[in-house]
């Protein structure tokens, strides 16, 4: 229940970095939690981020039980809006819960805070599971609050069996399985290498470049933010980053983050070389991934965000995901209001009774 609940706003990085503890325990006592809700992939959003940003942390007591991420759009009001989760390079919103705690009750104290003290008009929220969407949608809000939602880009994965064989058998048509079988064949000459310490930075400029190239140029501040996660989540053991070389030229790599929590291997970026593309070295890398997570026990590959048709040939099934919108129904009586109890700004932009 939310009695005695208290809600801490965390908006410094000294501040959050004191929380790295309390974050990892809540990771660990939270059954929804996935890798990208881990303290380093959230810890190096904050620290790359370049709008503002806060954190609601829940407690009782001196115990925090969850943690939930905030980006604030617009430095005014009544135009400022929250974005519930942090870091878009994950797959879903990063709200971490304690299995002890009404997950219902906490959030709902946590968006009357919102309301109360960040002068917004809007909270969105996106990626959510259908699991939880009824944990930010309608039956918790006051009826002065209008809910949209919508169907927002599908979490592609595939249930992995025992071994290769099985997967290849159980989940490829026989179109895919001849096709796969022929195209690692033909490249079963290359080296697959796996980073370590010493090449870590050099394959990430390997991955980054053939990324590049497939998609054109990125900002530099995105690819920084990307730099930054593979060197804190190859330093915490989270990253398998490898690389496929034809001779001495790299023509493929692939980037995951390991989830053995849910025994979920996160593919993350797998671009390949268009001077090889008849050679088909995605495919192949992506097939070695597979199998290398079959062979290390783990339950479930993901392919992440997205419904490319590469993916349902090996094998995917979409899982559904959604966006919400949160809306005062008439922030113009809100603010009207807000004016005759006599509310101000403190100097961190909140709102103070």
């Amino acid at each position: 229940m939310g009695s005695g609940l208290q809600i801490d706003v965390i908006d410094r990085l000294s501040d959050l970095e004191a929380h790295r503890d309390n974050w990892k325990w809540v990771h660990a006592h939270d059954p929804t939690a996935l890798v990208q809700h881990q303290w380093f992939w959230q810890h190096n959003w904050a620290s790359q981020c370049e709008g503002s940003w806060c954190v609601l942390a829940a407690r009782r007591g001196d115990e925090y039980v969850a943690y939930l991420p905030l980006v604030v759009e617009g430095m005014t009001r009544p135009a400022r809006r929250v974005q519930l989760g942090g870091s878009p390079l994950g797959v879903s919103t990063a709200f971490l819960c304690t299995a002890t705690e009404d997950r219902r009750a906490v959030i709902r104290r946590m968006m009357q805070l919102i309301w109360r003290r960040l002068g917004v008009s809007v909270i969105k929220c996106h990626d959510v599971t259908g699991s939880d969407i009824n944990l930010f949608g309608r039956p918790l809000l006051p009826l002065s609050r209008r809910v949209d939602w919508s169907t927002g880009l599908a979490v592609s994965r595939i249930p992995l069996p025992g071994s290769w064989e099985d997967y290849r058998m159980q989940h490829l048509g026989t179109t895919s399985r001849v096709s796969l079988k022929r195209k690692m064949k033909g490249l079963a000459h290359a080296r697959h290498v796996e980073a370590n310490p010493e090449n870590l930075h050099a394959f990430t400029d390997v991955l980054l470049s053939l990324w590049q190239e497939r998609w054109g140029s990125q900002p530099e501040s995105y690819l920084k933010e990307i730099r930054s996660l593979f060197a804190r989540a190859y330093e915490e053991g989270y990253l398998k980053l490898d690389v496929l070389f034809d001779d001495d030229t790299p023509i493929a790599a692939q980037a995951g983050f390991l989830d053995e929590k849910n025994g979920t291997y996160h593919c993350f970026l797998a671009p390949y070389a268009l001077s090889h593309s008849r050679q088909s070295p995605g495919r192949v890398i992506m097939g070695l991934t597979i199998r290398w997570a079959i062979d290390s026990g783990f339950r479930t590959f993901s392919f992440g965000r997205g419904g490319e048709v590469y993916k349902d040939s090996f094998g995917a099934e979409s899982v559904s995901q959604y966006d919400i919108s949160i809306r005062r129904r008439s922030f113009g009586a809100n603010r009207i209001r807000n004016l005759l109890i006599g509310r101000s700004l403190d100097e961190r932009g909140f709102v103070v009774d």
